[in-house]
């Protein structure tokens, strides 16, 4: 009985290391960069295809990935029916996927969300005439699907150093929400399960002038009564107006 354990112990150790070793033995993917609303205009333009329901589906895909922050696999998931929801201004929900909790997440229909499928609407009605509410809107594999999109954004990208995939629309919600929210309500947004996550998608990079502001709002001005325990004295400067008499 204690041989048996002593082995499985064994077992689990040596799984253990080689799940190490080939974390170790991977190549570090380089970090992928925000897909911003500046790019979408030719990304749309770009993910024209022969067949209009093609098109229709990639279109669709870059919309709501770029507006919610969705991933591509709860895209995979949506109907014709939710879309129909959406587009007729109720919003609709989506199943939040990698998480054990049994969540739903929300698809509010703004303004903004508006702007933009009104952007698509040939596409739209497309899709929504592509079959009933139950059946899926895109219905193709995972991987021919994330195939066609990362495509389109290879071929929008401004800078050769920069690297755009799939995941890019979803790094560009939470990062615009966490420079404008805070990472807490970008955390909860994203649903993710620790804070540690969400900072996985920061890419902030602070320029002087906006360093400089921020360090305005944070640092305050020393009070009088600061600098009298310090000794300063204070330093009145009277201004001389002209007498226009």
């Amino acid at each position: 009985m204690l041989q048996l354990l002593l082995d499985k112990q064994n077992e689990e150790r040596a799984a253990l290391e080689a799940r190490r070793q080939k974390r170790k033995n991977q190549k570090k993917k380089p970090l992928r960069d925000p897909f911003t609303f500046e790019l979408f205009p030719k990304a749309l333009e770009v993910a024209q295809r022969k067949e209009p329901l093609t098109t229709a589906k990639l279109r669709f895909g870059l919309v709501i990935m770029s507006c919610y922050g969705v991933r591509i696999g709860q895209i995979l998931e949506m109907t014709i029916g939710q879309l129909r929801e959406l587009w007729a201004g109720t919003g609709t929900k989506v199943r939040a996927i990698k998480t054990s909790a049994d969540k739903e997440i929300l698809m509010p229909r703004t303004l903004e969300v508006k702007h933009w499928l009104q952007k698509i609407e040939a596409d739209i009605n497309i899709l929504l005439n592509s079959g009933k509410d139950e059946n899926l809107i895109v219905n193709l594999s995972r991987e021919h699907y994330t195939r066609e999109i990362n495509k389109i954004l290879d071929a929008v990208i401004p800078k050769p150093t920069m690297v755009l995939k799939s995941h890019s629309m979803r790094i560009n919600m939470i990062n615009t929400i966490t420079q404008t929210q805070g990472i807490e309500v970008a955390r909860v947004l994203a649903n993710h399960s620790t804070i540690s996550t969400t900072q996985k998608y920061v890419r902030t990079e602070l320029s002087e002038r906006k360093l400089r502001t921020i360090l305005k709002q944070v640092i305050p001005t020393p009070k009088e009564e600061t600098n009298k325990v310090l000794g300063i004295k204070t330093q009145h400067v009277e201004v001389k107006t002209e007498d226009k008499n």
